[in-house]
């Protein structure tokens, strides 16, 4: 149960161990199937095999009761049916039905007041993970290591800032947004896409709508993290634009490492990033 009546659904796989085993919470990116193909109980075992849990939390949707807007029109003839985008011309022997889709959750959130907002409420969903695993009996919440990616490295950014004496180290997989009026500006991801687009509906300065979500950039809370951090960026990545990804790192002041990657055919399924991550992360929680 997160804000509101939402509820965080997630997977929790355990190792098989005596007492109380830490854990790694992998939070995805926004649209990660679209940027990231590969399954994360692909590599639970990977944990799970030294001794360590993994909670593999999903984003949360938009609430029930948003708005939808027509996806296509469905044309049925005589038992056939096919789906395009605009509407037909009924005959009698043809009928059409439009189909509704959801709006995306950061668009039917939108971004006013920015507390509200669906970022807003990503971070806070994070903190839920945490709490939700301190009331595991066999889980060390006290060794929490931290794996994210785009939007979910910028929420395990987050936990990290307000959850100091539970997180041992994180891996943040190509942060975004991070530096985020330069994100804004750089970034061709479907998230950024529909911030802009909402940006465009409202009044107001484009200027102005950066200076308000950047009440929202992890940037913000680099001073205050204190555990190792790994981080990695593609240099031709134009989803996660790498700009942004170096200036979050530069504002660290712990102990950090960076793998980039110079163009996204040198690791196309993810697989060596995602190792690398994970490998990182055992270190932190069994030294």
């Amino acid at each position: 149960q997160s804000l509101g009546p939402t509820i965080i659904r997630g997977q929790l796989f355990l190792p098989r161990r005596r007492g109380k085993a830490p854990v790694v919470i992998h939070f995805p990116d926004y649209d990660e199937r679209a940027s990231f193909p590969g399954a994360v109980k692909d590599y639970s075992r990977t944990l799970t095999e030294k001794g360590i849990a993994l909670l593999s939390v999903n984003l949360r949707q938009a609430p029930a009761g948003t708005a939808q807007r027509p996806a296509a029109v469905t044309s049925t003839t005589r038992g056939a049916s096919t789906t395009r985008a605009h509407a037909a011309v009924g005959t009698a022997r043809s009928s059409t039905a439009t189909v509704e889709a959801p709006l995306p959750p950061l668009v039917a959130m939108g971004l006013e007041p920015v507390e509200k907002s669906y970022l807003a409420h990503c971070y806070l969903d994070a903190l839920r993970a945490v709490d939700f695993l301190r009331l595991q009996k066999g889980i060390d919440s006290a060794r929490i290591g931290l794996l994210g990616r785009g939007l979910g490295a910028a929420m395990a950014a987050f936990v990290a800032h307000m959850r100091k004496d539970s997180v041992v180290g994180m891996s943040l997989e190509r942060p975004s947004p991070a530096w985020i009026s330069r994100w804004l500006d750089d970034s061709r991801g479907s998230m950024a896409e529909q911030i802009r687009e909402l940006m465009r509906q409202k009044s107001g300065s484009r200027a102005k709508w950066k200076k308000s979500l950047e009440l929202l950039d992890p940037i913000n809370w680099a001073p205050s993290i204190q555990v190792p951090v790994l981080f990695s960026a593609g240099l031709e990545d134009a989803i996660h634009p790498p700009m942004s990804v170096f200036g979050f790192f530069n504002h660290l002041q712990t102990e950090k490492a960076m793998q980039f990657f110079t163009d996204e055919e040198q690791d196309p399924t993810g697989k060596k990033e995602r190792l690398t991550s994970l490998d990182f992360l055992v270190e932190q929680l069994n030294p």
